[in-house]
């Protein structure tokens, strides 16, 4: 009986990626001190936003079947965060293990070209995509110039194990006496603004019995431009770095969106006491076909 009943099991999971199948029961978050030289903070931290859409291209499909995640893609997110010398980036979208992309492990190859330390979260397991067989993890990464000392990953929505979001949550070493904590979230689209309500309430309970600083990152999936009710809430807890920067920058990231279809969803938030925002901006022109999200960064002062 033990036998037939084994039988049966694989005869129905042969074409299941076990490793897989195992991995999407659990969390998964690493993080890896890779960086070969460890800056001396200044007191001043650029800090950036990116969805990078697993690496593929502006216009293509992560689920349509098709190779992506490539080398050349890769690579033209690590220069551009080397050519805005970031201190710290957060990343939705990143792919890990993940059947149609080249590079399996996107955080640690990105890390590698920009000689960053990095963290790594798992956002949600990808099985059996619309009518694809496709395996892997979307996650969250955060690429940081300084040290990451602790690292968790919670869950901050749940349908199951194919529908969930999570908040990488990093501490950061910046000198021997500062540490900051740096949060990176991506709201699911099709997420309800009661999901996101609760996810913005997990998040606050995530950073209230801090003591630490702490930096608010991620794609939100909430337009600046029309979502009062969600952004509101924010505000009341958090400082929106969008309205502390000029009008003449806001203006510009207004009439821009970091969407491609002219939205602002992506957000830097930090806490109400212990940060100045001194500017943002959004990824040159040139790198704005790079993902259907645009890289928004700010320059921001430790008080």
């Amino acid at each position: 009986m033990k036998i037939f009943v084994l039988l049966l099991f694989f005869t129905l999971f042969s074409c299941e990626d076990f490793s897989i199948f195992e991995k999407d029961q659990e969390d998964i978050s690493f993080y890896n001190n890779t960086r070969t030289v460890q800056d001396e903070f200044s007191g001043q931290l650029l800090v950036g936003t990116f969805n990078i859409k697993f690496g593929y291209c502006q216009t293509c499909d992560p689920f349509s079947g098709e190779i992506g995640g490539g080398y050349q893609q890769l690579n033209r997110i690590a220069n551009l965060i080397n050519s805005l010398d970031l201190d710290i980036v957060s990343l939705q979208e990143v792919g890990l293990d993940y059947d149609s992309t080249l590079i399996q492990n996107q955080a640690a190859y990105l890390a590698s070209k920009t000689n960053m330390n990095f963290a790594y979260g798992t956002d949600r397991a990808i099985q059996n995509f619309g009518t694809l067989f496709l395996n892997g993890f979307w996650g969250n990464a955060i690429l940081s110039k300084y040290k990451i000392v602790h690292l968790e990953n919670p869950t901050i929505r749940y349908l199951d194990y194919y529908n969930q979001n999570h908040s990488l949550k990093a501490t950061i070493k910046l000198n021997e006496e500062t540490e900051i904590i740096v949060l990176n979230s991506h709201f699911a689209a099709g997420s309800t603004d009661d999901e996101k309500n609760n996810q913005i309430r997990k998040i606050k309970n995530l950073v209230k019995q801090e003591k630490q600083p702490y930096i608010f990152t991620g794609d939100l999936n909430i337009p600046y431009q029309s979502d009062f009710n969600l952004l509101s809430t924010l505000n009341q807890n958090f400082t929106n770095s969008l309205e502390q920067i000029s009008e003449t920058e806001r203006v510009a990231i207004l009439n821009s969106g970091t969407f491609i279809r002219g939205s602002v969803l992506d957000y830097i938030f930090t806490d109400k006491t212990n940060f100045t925002i001194q500017s943002g901006k959004l990824a040159p022109i040139k790198s704005r076909d790079i993902s259907d999200h645009y890289l928004y960064y700010v320059k921001m002062t430790k008080i």
